[in-house]
């Protein structure tokens, strides 16, 4: 996707519209990004977590491998 949005097309209205829905499609992720990771970004609760908060979360699991299994079991 990368290549074909960025290869040359000899067209430059199609460029043109095609830079300008990427920068429209980009802003709304950002948003969206934003809102959700608000609290881990500058400034939110889980910024600069305490050696305590740290602590907990090592202990957290990195996947969801065991829901997973759970879920297979009850299909």
């Amino acid at each position: 996707m990368y290549e074909k949005l960025f290869a040359p097309t000899n067209h430059p209205e199609f460029e043109s519209l095609t830079q300008q829905a990427l920068k429209t499609l980009m802003y709304g992720l950002l948003l969206i990004f934003e809102r959700q990771a608000q609290d881990q970004l500058l400034g939110g609760k889980y910024f600069g977590p305490s050696n305590s908060v740290s602590t907990i979360a090592s202990t957290v699991p990195s996947t969801n491998m065991a829901s997973e299994r759970d879920f297979v079991i009850l299909d």
